[in-house]
């Protein structure tokens, strides 16, 4: 499975989303949480990289993400971790409509790549990824369309790995599949990602540690880590305007 050597591959960063104004913000999906955390390598990458993150007890339970309340309209999206280049895409898709996927990040990249990703506010449900090299060269552009802005999740392609015909064979791939940042979207209905305040960074900044498959060493979340900044996670809250927020702060 993933070791810290594993972890260090990739590399994949989503930041900013930008909120519409007096928009409503739909309940969100939770998730139970905390899980188990096999092994010590998420652990050891976080705190390598000076992250005051305990991965048993600093897991977040919300599912689902929004855009900020701060105008931003743009993300990018950084792979910190990999264990396995060349099988694993990442990318959005939104709730509800997990069978349409908005690829970010095709199986094929590298260490440091990253997409800087706007959504835009004239064009509700636009999306447009750029998508960079780890030498912050453009590789393509991405447009969609159809995004929730309000209310989307984190999926990650994946082969599955089956038992060989023989006791001693080892797990090997046979097939693809998705995984998604909501638990009731799996196979299974399992936790596949885990999410995390990130440290020492501005508010809305986390980190998503995903599962692609499961190994013989149990559930690490070393597959894959993604660091957002800029980014609301949704929570089920009322609808709120403008003049809601502002009476909150009027004596």
């Amino acid at each position: 499975m993933a070791t810290v050597r594993g972890i260090m591959g990739l590399a994949a960063s989503a930041v900013a989303l930008t909120a519409l104004s007096a928009a409503s913000v739909p309940a969100a999906g939770l998730n139970i949480r905390p899980v188990s955390v096999a092994g010590t390598a998420l652990q050891e990458y976080f705190t390598s990289v000076g992250q005051a993150i305990d991965v048993h007890t600093s897991q977040v339970g919300t599912a689902l993400w929004t855009t900020t309340l701060s105008g931003n309209s743009t993300f990018t999206i950084k792979l910190a971790l990999g264990s396995a280049p060349n099988t694993h895409a990442i990318g959005l898709y939104s709730d509800g409509a997990s069978a349409t996927h908005f690829q970010v990040f095709p199986a094929n990249a590298g260490p440091g790549w990253f997409s800087v990703t706007s959504f835009d506010v004239g064009t509700p449900g636009h999306v447009v990824a750029n998508l960079f090299n780890d030498a912050a060269q453009w590789q393509s552009t991405s447009n969609y369309y159809g995004v929730n802005s309000q209310a989307f999740g984190f999926y990650i392609d994946a082969e599955a790995p089956v038992a060989g015909s023989r006791p001693q064979e080892l797990l090997r791939p046979t097939s693809l599949v998705t995984n998604y940042s909501e638990d009731d979207e799996n196979p299974g209905v399992v936790a596949m990602n885990l999410v995390f305040p990130a440290t020492g960074s501005s508010v809305g900044s986390w980190w998503l540690a995903f599962q692609a498959s499961p190994g013989p060493d149990g559930y690490e979340f070393t597959d894959a880590l993604v660091f957002l900044e800029s980014v609301n996670l949704t929570s089920p809250v009322l609808p709120i305007t403008w003049g809601g927020i502002k009476s909150l702060y009027t004596p």
